[in-house]
C-alpha cells in the first residue's frame, strides 16, 4: 500500500491552559474549601483539534497566541509532545475574569478579520489577544467580544 505525503495541516484557534482544583464540596457562595488535588492542562479547542490531526499522523500546527506567563512554555511543551507545534509568543494581558464563554470565539474572529485585510498571520493573531483579554472582563457570550477600537486601546493593531 501507498501511502499518501502528508499534507499540511494548520489549526487557527485558541491555546490555553485549563486550570482545576477539586474538592469534595462545591463552596456556596463567599465560603472557602479545602481542595484535594490540583492540575493544569494543556488544552483548548484550537489545541484539540491540532493534536487530533498530528496524532491521526498529520503534519499539523496550531496557530494561535500563547502568552509569556508561566504557562506559555508549558502550553508550547505539551502541543509539541504531541507532534502539533503551537506557533507564535504574544504577551500576556492581565485581567479580571467574569466570563470566558466567548473568549475562543473572540480569538478567531479578531484575527479572522485582520487575515481579510491582507495583514501577515503573526500581525493577525497579535490582534486576539487584546481582544480576548476584554472578552473575559464582561459576562455572556455575544455580548461580550469588544469592539475593535477597545481592542486597539489595550494594544493598537500591528501593521
Amino acid at each position: 500500500m501507498t501511502v499518501a505525503p502528508r499534507e499540511r495541516i494548520a489549526v487557527l484557534g485558541s491555546t490555553d491552559t485549563h486550570v482545576a482544583a477539586c474538592t469534595r464540596v462545591a463552596p456556596a457562595r463567599g465560603e472557602t474549601v479545602a481542595g484535594e488535588s490540583f492540575r493544569t492542562v494543556a488544552d483548548s479547542r484550537g489545541a484539540h483539534q491540532a493534536v487530533a490531526a498530528a496524532r491521526s499522523g498529520g503534519d499539523a500546527t496550531t496557530l494561535g497566541a500563547v502568552g509569556d506567563d508561566d504557562f506559555g512554555p508549558r502550553l508550547h511543551a505539551a502541543l509539541d509532545g504531541a507532534r502539533a507545534a503551537a506557533r507564535l509568543r504574544a504577551p500576556a494581558h492581565r485581567t479580571a475574569t467574569a466570563d470566558i464563554t466567548a473568549a475562543g470565539d473572540t480569538v478567531v474572529g479578531a484575527p479572522a478579520v485582520a487575515l481579510g485585510e491582507g495583514r501577515p498571520v503573526a500581525g493577525a493573531l497579535a490582534r486576539a489577544t487584546p481582544a480576548c483579554a476584554l472578552s473575559v472582563r464582561r459576562p455572556g457570550a455575544s455580548s461580550s467580544p469588544p469592539d475593535r477600537a477597545a481592542a486597539d486601546r489595550v494594544a493598537p493593531s500591528p501593521p
